[in-house]
């Protein structure tokens, strides 16, 4: 390519996302692997253009860790995207990469630092006025604060976010009722809510959720199974490696279609509806 590092780095990284989109990881590590190079020999002429290129490659090297299930490598680079956007004046990604972080904490089932990440990003996005922001990091701290022994809590924030019909995050709010609908055993509420999440799904992630909503209001029946199964196809196609483990663990504990696994009163993670 024809142009200056900061240009072609950010069009290296770009399309390593895009092989990312098409399940290539080993196209997206080699493309990233020439991004960091880029990074490097920028930061020798342009420290500031290199940090906010540099912060780019974290976010993408973030989702190929997540692609690949790896929860440590996620979890540091998008510690080190949202510092880095912060340090170049960009208050927004570095505010939508602490909210990929707890989503991830969350679908790995680390519900209290998933509580403690929507905290802080709420916080800053309420700070920097981004609405739309506040309204999905409220939406995953109530969604975490379910499974921390804050439910009531949890549900009230979850109807305040329901009453302020915030379209962006309508669909996770929706989900997290449904979550919470199921573990008081409330499952013709929960199959409510998450029909009415589907409606309002904003993303082929949101649509893997529904059906993973579906499968723990259904559990012990059939239909769970098959609901799950589905999730976990769409889960899978949309790079979402480590919620889609959990599926799997949770999938292998049910030993026969129809029979619920063992300890199906006493798994406050099973059904988590982890946020996007």
């Amino acid at each position: 390519m024809d142009r200056e590092p900061y240009e072609t780095g950010r069009a290296v990284a770009l399309l390593a996302r895009c092989a990312l989109r098409r399940n290539d990881l080993e196209s997206a590590r080699d493309r990233l692997e020439q991004a960091r190079e880029l990074v490097a020999k920028l930061r020798h002429e342009d420290a500031m253009r290199s940090r906010t290129l540099e912060a780019l490659t974290q976010q993408v090297h973030a989702e190929v860790a997540i692609a690949s299930g790896d929860l440590a490598a996620a979890r540091t680079n998008l510690r080190q995207a949202s510092e880095a956007f912060r340090q170049t004046n960009r208050p927004e990604e570095a505010i939508r990469a602490l909210l990929a972080l707890c989503g991830v904490e969350h679908d790995a089932g680390e519900h209290r630092r998933a509580a403690d990440t929507a905290r802080a990003c709420a916080a800053l996005a309420r700070a920097a006025g981004l609405n739309k922001e506040l309204s999905l990091a409220e939406a995953r701290q109530a969604a975490a604060m379910l499974h921390i022994g804050q439910r009531e809590e949890g549900c009230q924030m979850l109807r305040r976010l329901l009453r302020e019909g915030n379209r962006e995050s309508l669909s996770e709010v929706m989900l997290a009722l449904a979550e919470a609908s199921t573990m008081i055993g409330m499952r013709q509420d929960a199959m409510r809510y998450a029909e009415s999440a589907g409606a309002h799904a904003r993303s082929e992630r949101h649509r893997g959720l529904v059906l993973a909503a579906y499968a723990s209001a259904l559990d012990g029946k059939f239909q769970a199974v098959r609901y799950l199964n589905e999730a976990l196809v769409i889960l899978k196609a949309c790079g979402e490696g480590i919620l889609g483990a959990r599926l799997e663990a949770w999938l292998g504990g049910m030993a026969l279609p129809g029979a619920a696994p063992a300890d199906a009163g006493n798994a406050p993670d099973r059904g988590a509806q982890p946020t996007a």
